[in-house]
């Protein structure tokens, strides 16, 4: 499929997906259309936070304001910056957005949705 006189072609148009893809989950294409003065869309979700996680915040729930296409990893500093207290939980618990496990460990960003609900799970244990 990419071989003769385009595969150099094909191996460019690769490059630069991968580097936009890498630029884009460090979130330092936000941060430039942010130095830019381009507007990041913002979007206020409603944070449920459950077992430990609720005793270190001191509330079952809030409201947080993120970016609308945000990394896994970006929420969960959005959700240190508001709530520092769960920093002693922050490498073992599991996000889920609308019900659904988020992969911590995933570069992608997520599409998020004004109103939905981000909710941080402690591990459990039990019989």
């Amino acid at each position: 499929r990419c071989s003769g006189p385009v595969q150099f072609r094909c191996f460019l148009v690769s490059y630069i997906r991968l580097v936009h893809h890498t630029l884009t989950s460090a979130g330092w294409i936000a941060d430039f259309r942010l130095q830019r003065g381009l507007p990041r869309t913002m979007v206020e979700v409603t944070l449920l936070l459950f077992a430990e996680a609720r005793e270190l915040a001191g509330k079952s729930e809030g409201k947080l304001v993120v970016e609308a296409s945000s990394p896994p990893a970006a929420l969960m500093v959005a959700i240190l910056a508001q709530f520092p207290s769960l920093a002693p939980i922050s490498k073992t618990v599991v996000l889920a957005l609308n019900e659904q496990y988020v992969d911590m460990a995933a570069a992608d960003p997520l599409k998020i949705n004004a109103g939905d609900k981000l909710a941080v799970i402690p591990p459990l244990s039990g019989g």
